[in-house]
């Protein structure tokens, strides 16, 4: 009888390893699956603004020309200016563990060529003159930042 009990400790040490070695089989898979399914969403995520940046460019205008003679231009401006929250928000605020990388990776560098345009530079000064209200309220961190940049950006310059 003692035999048999021999077997059934052996077969249960056998089978506690086995078990042990699925679940780190298991957890190593969640985990690398994880990891893809997370840079699956932030290349979506970039395609999707990229995508829908594309869209608002079509309709910018000259952005030489700080002007808007027409209300759908001055409407497409602005709208870039929402889109640029989008990516703010999502990057620094909303999902920064996974998307802080795309705004210091090319967003910030592109936001500040759009700002550089004095088109684009009128809408926003515009926007965001009316802190109390609109853009200007919810948007006033992304507003300091851009604010910062441009003064850093001064200050380096020579002359």
């Amino acid at each position: 009888m003692e035999g048999n009990w021999s077997w059934i400790g052996v077969a249960q040490v056998v089978t506690a390893i086995f078990s042990t070695l699925a679940a780190l089989v298991a957890l190593w898979v969640g985990i690398r699956s994880n990891r893809r399914s997370r840079e699956a969403l932030k290349v979506q995520t970039y395609l999707h603004l990229r995508s829908r940046f594309l869209d608002i460019y079509r309709e910018l205008g000259r952005l030489d020309d700080s002007k808007a003679d027409a209300v759908e231009l001055q409407l497409a401006r602005e709208a870039y200016w929402h889109h640029v929250w989008d990516e703010w928000y999502i990057a620094n605020r909303l999902a920064p563990r996974e998307f802080s990388g795309l705004w210091d990776g090319f967003f910030a560098a592109a936001v500040k060529s759009g700002y550089e345009q004095p088109a684009l530079r009128a809408a926003f000064d515009e926007l965001a003159s009316k802190p109390n209200a609109g853009f200007g309220a919810y948007a006033q961190p992304m507003i300091r930042e851009l604010r910062r940049q441009e003064d850093g950006s001064a200050q380096e310059s020579p002359g």
